[in-house]
């Protein structure tokens, strides 16, 4: 295999990240690049004939966005892939596998045309030309993206994976062992519960609300929502290097025609109903998953929501915060890296067209083993056993 092709679809934009293998004295690596449409590294879900991406949405903005798994994306999308990859396709048989996250399949959390199984999405992607499709869970996915940093390989312990999307959070709780407990060699991470916990809110509602305080300041001018959405996302970047105190100025799209200056601080933006509707929820999210009560962990915070601070304002309790300086391209990430490093995963979840239970349907009792018992045990990994892009080529 040559590659890797992540995607994570969002509602309103796709991520897709191209993971190459490489070796450099007698270590092999994976170098990561984002794909994009050719103006933006997130692509906003947007297809028209003969355009695809940032054209088709310029073109026509009230046609944004569309399906992300419609069939016109789909194939823009594989005529993106084999343009960049040099005019050659992007499947099994050139050396490339799609790597797909998966998002919860509630009512309330689907893209625009609705949720769909993973079956579905298989078999949409090959009618597009990307046949043989692997499907990841976003919180595996996410859990994937930390095991590839080199901080992760020293560490054993409970870890909280907390999916950020634009209309969803997912949260999952492993348990990461090494050494003689996870029978020699790399970790064995078990997931603690198979009961998936997740909640229907995520960034795209504060982001609207965003949106809909600055147009409400450009005095009835026309605003291009495509820009719009730059912004937003430059703005809680922007915010989540800020104290909760101090207020951050709108410096984004059109704020020269604001009549007055939009200046909002963490603390403010915290208050919002369409924030507090998910960081209420999250330290219940987190024990339904599995972690013990008083119990520390690491928290992995990855996906478009993980932009902005709340997620980690609201979490610190259970740990130190994880966070890579991309979140929005963490998921997809994850996904490159998840076929080779899905064998450490004890517990990975079983994927089925039914829907995932939202938190609100958990009844007391049913989030699975909580103790140190929680999850089946993995084959032993033999001694000798790295990370991937640690290993000599010739022990691949």
């Amino acid at each position: 295999m040559i590659g890797v092709i992540g995607v994570d679809a969002q509602r309103s934009r796709t991520c897709v990240v191209l993971g190459e293998t490489g070796r450099a004295d007698g270590i092999v690596e994976t170098r990561l690049t984002s794909v994009g449409d050719g103006c933006r590294h997130l692509v906003p879900n947007a297809c028209a004939p003969g355009m695809w991406g940032s054209v088709a949405a310029e073109a026509q903005p009230d046609g944004w966005p569309v399906d992300p798994w419609s069939d016109g994306f789909l194939r823009g999308l594989r005529d993106r892939l084999w343009s960049y990859l040099g005019r050659v396709p992007p499947d099994l048989e050139q050396g490339y596998q799609v790597s797909v996250v998966l998002p919860p399949a509630g009512r309330d959390s689907a893209p625009p045309g609705g949720a769909v199984s993973a079956d579905a999405v298989r078999a949409r992607f090959a009618a597009a030309g990307m046949p043989g499709a692997t499907i990841v869970d976003p919180a595996e996915a996410l859990v994937c993206r930390w095991l590839a940093e080199p901080s992760a390989l020293p560490y054993a312990g409970h870890v909280v994976a907390v999916a950020c999307g634009e209309t969803w959070t997912a949260v999952a709780v492993y348990r990461v062992t090494r050494g003689e407990d996870a029978g020699g060699g790399g970790p064995r991470i078990s997931r603690l519960s198979t009961v998936p916990v997740h909640a229907a809110h995520g960034s795209g509602a504060w982001c609207a609300e965003l949106v809909r305080r600055v147009t409400e300041r450009c005095a009835g001018e026309r605003v291009s929502p495509l820009v719009m959405a730059d912004g937003v996302l430059e703005f809680g970047a922007r915010l989540r290097g800020r104290d909760a105190i101090r207020p951050l100025e709108w410096t984004g799209p059109h704020a020269a025609r604001l009549y007055t200056p939009l200046r909002l601080s963490r603390a403010e933006l915290s208050s919002w109903e369409s924030v507090r509707l998910i960081t209420d929820e999250l330290s219940g999210m987190v024990h339904a998953a599995g972690l013990p009560p008083r119990q520390t962990a690491l928290v992995l915070l990855g996906g478009v929501g993980a932009v902005w601070p709340w997620y980690a304002d609201a979490l610190r309790q259970f740990g130190q915060i994880w966070q890579s300086n991309e979140p929005e391209r963490d998921l997809a990430a994850g996904a490159v890296h998840f076929p080779e490093l899905r064998t450490q995963l004890a517990e990975a979840p079983t994927f089925r067209p039914a829907s995932p239970r939202s938190l609100v349907e958990h009844e007391p009792g049913e989030t699975g083993a909580q103790g140190d018992e929680a999850g089946a045990a993995a084959p032993a990994v033999d001694a000798s056993e790295l990370p991937p892009w640690l290993r000599r080529r010739e022990d691949r």
